[in-house]
């Protein structure tokens, strides 16, 4: 493919250098009857197709109304595509295969190619003589050109990838080129989703998107910011970056996203526009209060993570000490407790058997057989010999719950797989400072791993590492940095106690139970004794029936202190004495009574 060069406008562009035989074959009928004659069965050939014709249409000589006619019958199909290629890795969040790896980069390349395409235009169309009169189609041209740069952008945020200066860049030159000539707010209906926007608002609604803290954002919500509720970033003001109102500026001679008012440099340079968010988080407020309604209902969640992004704005007030330590993480609230209950269970001094067979041995564990060698070895023995039974049983007792369910043992005591996605992961600790940790994953992150998500970060002992402390927090931010994954994470405690919770209703109807985490009470914060619950089903006043590894008892949930989109954290009261634990105690006998009853 040729490479890009920078038109008059300042836009990157394909050179047009191939002549076209037969323009045509470029007829807005002959691309429609050659888009019916493609495959569309088969994905991976028609999608070869259309983006081989799209790329080659860029260094094509053609005039703006022909490349526009040509673009205006291929759009739907690109767009049929797209959609069909992003369902494979929507659901993804950063274990992508190869597969999708590769169709992540054909939807970068064609999203790179339509806004060439409409960028071609824009250019043909402003230096052409007669172009500048025909208002109506240089304004669909200026807003699709706006609407596949600001397609780009969503897509490197939902990727949680770095933005290339160069998307920036552009887009500033595109609205400066819309608002001098007075084209910035008429309107024109968009690809995806159904609805008129302006070059002014697709403009606001990338600015917004940026403000959001999208490091934040799950990968669901990115493209219901920034495209579903276009109302929001027409909440947005753009202003004098001198006002008070201005929270936040953005530079359009630079290459960069907005930024706060009070990290800029120079207030009065050339190219700066204020922006005020004020009128947007009021709206929010509205909705969340249920004063104002909403045509298109947005997620409270949502909401509450705007508010905070551009209501409470706030600078680091310390500094991140470097490090470079090696841990482990837990990702996920019923991945952490059961992490923390397998480290309590390892570290509990007065177990004596590490599985169900060493604790049938007994005395027995360490005892020598004093025989004939040949005698040992014999292969042909009577079936009713107890010493056969008990040395050389058939089959183990870890593997056959028959003889687990015969000898009355505690599932405890039965080497468990543990399941995949709690498995602990790898990872290096790569800053510290007082509100939490920023690490990077050393091997693949877990198909779970996302904002507001819990995680149990488990920092060995380097004399020990079977041994270590634990920190509970709540990822924060993520993000790709040179091939590896990133994630911040807000530390909430040094300790917790894994429990298993379920509601406790008067109905005799069964309850699901759920992993939990137990909090300790912080007293030089002021913070009482929490419970970390999943997001359903429980909210403030229900009474809840706790499990704990040695004890049981009812709590009742009071006030939420604090809920993100994967948990929830609730002050709780007791509501009755703890009662001994229902669960059997470990078989450790020192004797050979339980030894005997086998033979």
């Amino acid at each position: 493919m040729s490479r890009l060069v920078q038109s008059d406008l300042g836009l990157l562009v394909r050179p047009q250098t191939v002549s076209v035989g037969d323009a045509a074959a470029l007829a807005p009928e002959a691309v429609r009857q050659w888009l019916l004659d493609l495959p569309r069965a088969n994905i991976g050939q028609m999608t070869k197709a259309v983006y081989e014709r799209l790329a080659n249409s860029n260094r094509y000589r053609l005039s703006p109304k022909v490349r526009l006619g040509f673009l205006e019958v291929m759009t739907p199909e690109i767009e049929r595509l797209l959609e069909l290629l992003e369902q494979r890795f929507r659901n993804a969040t950063f274990s992508f295969t190869e597969k999708q790896r590769k169709i992540i980069a054909l939807v970068r390349a064609i999203l790179k190619e339509q806004a060439i395409a409409y960028k071609s235009v824009v250019h043909q169309d402003w230096l052409t003589s007669d172009g500048r009169n025909e208002r109506s189609m240089l304004v669909r041209t200026l807003v699709l050109a706006v609407y596949y740069q600001a397609r780009q952008i969503n897509h490197y945020f939902r990727c949680y990838t770095e933005i290339p200066p160069t998307l920036w860049k552009e887009l500033y030159l595109l609205f400066e080129l819309a608002r001098r000539n007075e084209l910035d707010n008429m309107t024109v209906p968009l690809p995806k989703p159904s609805v008129q926007a302006s070059v002014r608002t697709l403009f606001k609604s990338c600015l917004l998107i940026a403000l959001a803290n999208p490091n934040q954002l799950r990968v669901q919500e990115f493209w219901t910011l920034q495209f579903n509720h276009l109302e929001l970033a027409r909440k947005l003001r753009l202003v004098s970056p001198h006002l008070d109102e201005a929270q936040f500026v953005v530079q359009l001679r630079s290459d960069s996203g907005p930024i706060q008012k009070a990290l800029c440099p120079d207030c009065h340079a050339k190219g700066l526009i204020g922006i005020d968010t004020q009128a947007l988080v009021f709206y929010l407020q509205q909705l969340m209060s249920g004063e104002t309604s909403s045509s298109n209902e947005l997620n409270k969640m949502l909401m509450h993570h705007l508010v905070a992004a551009l209501g409470h704005l706030s600078t680091r007030s310390f500094a991140r000490v470097p490090c470079h330590r090696k841990a482990k993480l837990a990702v996920g609230l019923a991945a952490t407790s059961s992490q923390l209950e397998q480290y309590a269970l390892h570290m509990e001094d007065d177990v004596a058997a590490p599985d169900a067979l060493s604790a049938l041995e007994g005395s027995l564990r360490d005892a020598k057989i004093l025989d004939d060698d040949e005698t040992y070895r014999a292969t042909h023995q009577e079936e009713d010999d107890p010493w056969e039974k008990l040395y050389r049983p058939k089959v183990s007792v870890n593997d056959d719950p028959e003889l687990q369910k015969k000898y009355h043992l505690s599932g405890d005591l039965v080497k468990k797989p543990v399941s995949k996605l709690y498995q602990m992961k790898a990872v290096t600790v790569r800053d510290s400072s007082p509100s939490g940790y920023g690490i990077y994953f050393d091997e693949e992150a877990p198909v779970q791993t996302q904002t507001d998500e819990v995680v149990g970060l488990f920092e060995m002992d380097s004399d020990n590492p079977s041994q270590g402390k634990w920190s509970i927090g709540v990822i924060r931010w993520i993000q790709w940095k040179d091939t590896k994954l990133c994630v911040g994470i807000q530390s909430l405690s040094t300790s917790a106690e894994p429990i298993t919770l379920k509601l406790k209703q008067k109905r005799k109807e069964p309850v699901a139970e759920h992993r939990a985490l137990l909090l300790p009470e912080m007293p030089h914060v002021g913070q009482p004794h929490t419970v970390l619950t999943p997001a359903l089903p429980y909210k403030e006043g229900d009474t809840v029936h706790v499990q704990t590894q040695t004890e049981s008892f009812t709590i009742k949930l009071e006030a939420r202190v604090a809920h993100g989109r994967g948990y929830q954290r609730f002050e709780y009261r007791r509501l009755e004495s703890p009662s001994p634990s229902v669960r059997k105690e470990r078989l450790v006998d020192d004797d050979l009574d339980d030894v005997w009853q086998l033979l």
